[in-house]
């Protein structure tokens, strides 16, 4: 279990609690602490982390961030950039633990300094993680911030609450300290910024981290009272942060102002009401979550029998899809859940505002080909024909999604830049092996669009490889696998017409003379009616010559340089399909 341990008298107690019942539970123990360099006794506080788990045989991980410096750069308040930072360390730090990194590091040291992959600059060291910000009263700030960004319709936790069926006892999971209080303002801030009924749920006792790892709040039903008293029976002297007492952040004016008078004149048991209100908020949230997994996992199952498409990118998919009708037949109150579950899978999880979620219901119950919705962060909802497209814009370079480096790829790829078409790549020809034995050609890397990803390939890349065949060794009609995977050509009609296999995507009066077909059709005529929409036109590999085109993956072939019983040679293409 790892502890996020500011040193205030929250995580204090809650660490030392563990210590005494670690036997019986069965778990081995560190602490993370994060040094925010937000005040001057920072470092003391490091120090003193340090000391009380070196004391106690308790590895400790210290991280150290310019929190001011990281939140400029991330344009957020101090309190938004030090929870990301929190967030990213616990991360780290569960997954050194679960490998088993630094567990050899002696208490009391800065075993192994995690980096958060800060954008400010590499973690310190020997700086610690003050997993409570400072502006606790009691003590820094807890190390998942409650008071972060609240959505007007309802928070987008960025991995929603644990599932009751999703509970198996991980190896490794986060621990951190808040309290009945810190819920209690949680929800009264949420309330007063404009929360949904999500928001009213507050923190969730259990949830999934974005690293995957449990994170779970032992104290959520202690008082703080309560907790500093158990810190003055064991003689634990927490920590506590004197900028908690001014009322210069907004929980500190609503803890030392707002709440007293709402004990005073209205309700003296303000925060028990409170909190009875976020529970059964989460009672709620829980029925409506488990309705909305029931209806996605349907769509899911029905997508995948009808070909649907399945994106992958770093981390998180970069698209889903759903039926229009079906979700349009949804009641409001499931919508808008729905959408802002699929967008927090496809990883948006933060500055969701009730305008996108009531643009995105208004759009999918309306449809209409071609229109959209505009999400946060290069995210947007459109429609497609009889589907609901959630997803990442894709770069206007079709050629981007290879690579930030095309000279690498080219490179390891076999692929060679055609001067006079700077918007192609071209393919090379390789000689046969002696005595007309077949080899492999080369293999390259495409960019595959998104709807034809479904159709025939498994991931937004695909390899395709090339060979060189004698006539013995694939005897006509030269069938080979998926016949919408393989392309095969004669070799020796390509090299006496002098052409140049290319790589490209469209261009403006695209034709293609099909196979079977007598006269040429329009690439433009070919892609409506296979309905590829309108903004993935773009990124279709077409596979031609100068002046041919003799591919379209997965939608139309040639008939130009198609082999015959009189072809020696055959240049086969084959790409690596989905199944």
């Amino acid at each position: 279990m790892v502890v996020g341990l500011s040193g205030g008298p929250d995580s204090l107690c809650l660490i030392h609690a563990l210590l005494g019942m670690r036997a019986r539970l069965g778990i081995t123990l560190s602490a993370v602490h994060v040094n925010h360099m937000l005040r001057a006794e920072a470092d003391e506080d490091q120090r003193f982390v340090e000391g009380f788990c070196g004391a106690r045989g308790v590895p400790v991980w210290s991280a150290r961030a310019d929190v001011t410096a990281l939140a400029k750069k991330l344009k957020q308040t101090p309190e938004e950039a030090g929870r990301t930072l929190r967030y990213q360390v616990f991360d780290e730090a569960a997954s050194r633990v679960r490998d088993g990194a630094g567990r050899a590091g002696r208490a009391g040291y800065s075993v192994d300094p995690v980096d958060p992959v800060d954008p400010v600059g590499p973690v310190d060291p020997v700086g610690p993680v003050d997993p409570v910000d400072p502006v606790d009263p009691v003590g820094p700030v807890d190390p998942v911030d409650p008071v972060g960004p609240v959505d007007p319709v309802g928070p987008v936790d960025p991995v929603d609450s644990v599932d009751s069926k999703d509970r198996s006892v991980p190896a490794v999971c986060i621990a951190l300290a808040h309290n009945r209080e810190d819920q209690a303002e949680t929800l009264l801030l949420r309330m007063l910024r404009g929360t949904g009924p999500d928001g009213l749920s507050g923190i969730p006792p259990l949830r999934k981290s974005e690293g995957g790892f449990f994170i779970i709040r032992p104290l959520l039903s202690v008082r703080r009272t309560e907790i500093e008293a158990y810190c003055r029976d064991h003689a634990l002297h927490p920590l506590l942060d004197r900028t908690n007492e001014k009322p210069s952040y907004r929980r500190n004016s609503l803890r030392l102002e707002l709440l007293p008078l709402l004990r005073e004149k209205y309700n003296p048991a303000v925060e028990d009401s409170l909190c009875r209100l976020g529970r059964a908020a989460a009672e709620d949230r829980a029925y409506f979550s488990e309705v909305v997994s029931a209806f996605l996992k349907e769509e899911q199952r029905d997508a995948e029998r009808m070909d649907s498409e399945k994106v992958c990118g770093e981390g998180h998919p970069v698209a889903k899809r759903i039926r229009r009708e079906r979700a349009a037949a949804l009641h409001g109150s499931i919508l808008s859940r729905v959408v802002r579950r699929v967008f927090s899978d496809l990883g948006l999880t933060q500055d969701m505002e009730g305008v996108h979620i009531d643009g995105a219901i208004r759009l999918i119950r309306a449809g209409g080909t071609g229109r959209r919705v505009e999400f946060p962060a290069g995210y947007q909802v459109r429609i497609s024909y009889e589907w609901v497209i959630f997803e990442r814009k894709l770069s206007a370079d079709p050629w981007a999604r290879v690579s930030s480096s095309p000279s690498e790829i080219l490179a390891s790829s076999a692929f060679s830049v055609s001067p006079e078409l700077p918007d192609s790549l071209a393919v090379p020809f390789l000689q046969p092996s002696p005595a007309g034995s077949s080899r492999p050609l080369q293999t390259v890397l495409i960019p595959v669009s998104k709807i034809l990803t479904g159709l025939l390939f498994q991931d937004s890349f695909c390899p395709m490889y090339a060979e060189i065949l004698t006539a013995d060794a694939a005897p006509f009609p030269f069938r080979s696998g998926r016949m919408d995977a393989v392309l095969n050509l004669d070799y020796d009609a390509l090299l006496s017409a002098g052409a140049t296999l290319i790589l490209r995507t469209r261009r403006p009066g695209d034709r293609i003379r099909p196979e079977g077909m007598d006269g040429s059709r329009k690439i433009q005529d070919l892609f409506v009616d296979r309905k590829i929409p309108r903004e993935e036109r773009d990124l279709v590999p077409i596979l031609g010559t100068q002046t041919e085109i003799l591919w379209i993956p997965a939608i139309r072939k040639s008939r130009q340089f198609r082999p015959s019983a009189e072809t020696k040679r055959l240049l086969r293409l084959t790409l690596q399909t989905a199944r």
